[in-house]
């Protein structure tokens, strides 16, 4: 969670002795194009 809170990827909230995380969409989706973009360049040379 460390990781993914540093980078961005979580909002974190304490509430007492709690830590509640929340996914931050923004982050999240540019993370999800990103990936997709590999993805298909890794792809284009393979025949199926």
């Amino acid at each position: 969670m460390k990781i993914l809170k540093d980078s961005g990827l979580v909002f974190t909230r304490q509430q007492g002795r709690s830590i509640y995380y929340r996914i931050n969409h923004s982050q999240f989706n540019i993370l999800k194009q990103y990936l997709e973009s590999q993805i298909i360049r890794q792809c284009q040379g393979v025949r199926w």
